[in-house]
């Protein structure tokens, strides 16, 4: 009898491991990993950072996030199978690894990077009709962004992959757009505290970019005025070159002639004539040195966005 009961009993206890919802088993083995889970000091304040409630804290630890510096290390551990740059991946049953930027001019990277992904293991645990509900918000919030290069980050993963384009937008539009929609607004307050920290470090370091970008378009937009001025004086000074030869080469026949009347008449005009030259000389001499003192401060520019795109790309050098 005792025997026929625990083998009663041992069926039964493997029939309801079976039925335990699988939300209930998440929360297990949430809790079973975070019993012996201690965030790094920098984990810990990546999540401070941006804000993140218990919850948001919870998906983070969980995947143990690892922050990398060495691109090999990170590209084998992200898989970089694209030429965008990439600053962080999460992988179920993997984790969360985020690429370690050190330029303190983009001080928040890591931290938005952080965020991001962090709302990638969020947006995986939705069940079906709660991410059906958060979908048809993310493409009606989607339908308002004006922001260009947003635009273009989204088309980027329509054309590679049309499939990651919610769960992607689950994780951009909050970290990186100031104003949702109430109801979407509502639901990120499941994971951030105030998200307005969040978007506040996205914006600080797009900046970066932003301002050198918009400076280096006004510059080319003077180069080009300059360049079309330098051009017109340049053609007028050979105009007035041509002008001055064939004037000189009267008077040398006035001269050669004797006709000294008409030789003294000439010196007038002409010395007005090698004046104008020479003032429109000393103008455009000037003009083209602003010209290319605008074109140092320019390519300084350039090589500022250069420096800073080199600090966020985890790709590993190519060897020649």
């Amino acid at each position: 009898m005792k025997k026929f009961l625990a083998g009663t009993f041992s069926v039964v206890a493997i029939t309801l491991a079976f039925v335990i919802p699988f939300s209930q088993r998440q929360q297990f083995n949430d809790w079973y990993v975070l019993q012996s889970y201690k965030p790094s000091a920098q984990v810990s304040s990546l999540a401070s950072a941006t804000a993140m409630t218990d919850y948001g804290r919870k998906l983070f630890y969980v995947n143990d996030p690892e922050l990398i510096a060495d691109k090999a290390s990170f590209t084998a551990k992200c898989n970089q199978m694209e030429e965008s740059i990439v600053l962080g991946c999460y992988i179920s049953n993997d984790g969360i690894f985020l690429y370690q930027v050190k330029d303190q001019r983009l001080n928040g990277v890591v931290e938005v990077t952080a965020a991001h992904e962090m709302l990638h293991v969020g947006y995986e645990r939705l069940n079906n009709s709660e991410k059906n509900r958060i979908n048809a918000l993310l493409l009606a919030e989607y339908k308002n962004i004006k922001d260009k290069r947003l635009i273009d980050t989204i088309k980027a993963y329509e054309a590679k992959d049309p499939a990651v384009v919610l769960n992607e937008l689950h994780s951009i539009l909050p970290t990186e757009v100031t104003k949702l929609s109430g109801e979407l607004e509502d639901y990120y307050t499941k994971y951030f505290t105030d998200r307005s920290l969040v978007t506040a470090l996205s914006s600080k370091y797009e900046n970066e970019f932003i301002t050198r970008e918009q400076k280096i378009e006004a510059y080319d937009t003077e180069l080009t005025q300059k360049k079309q001025q330098i051009d017109s004086n340049l053609a007028q000074i050979e105009r007035l070159s041509d002008a001055l030869n064939i004037e000189k080469s009267r008077m040398d026949n006035y001269r050669q002639s004797g006709d000294i009347t008409s030789y003294n008449n000439s010196v007038g005009p002409y010395n007005q004539l090698v004046n104008q030259y020479n003032s429109l000389v000393r103008s455009t001499q000037s003009q083209i040195d602003s010209y290319n003192v605008l074109v140092e401060n320019r390519n300084t520019l350039a090589g500022d966005i250069k420096s800073l795109v080199d600090s966020i790309d985890s790709r590993p050098q190519l060897q020649n």
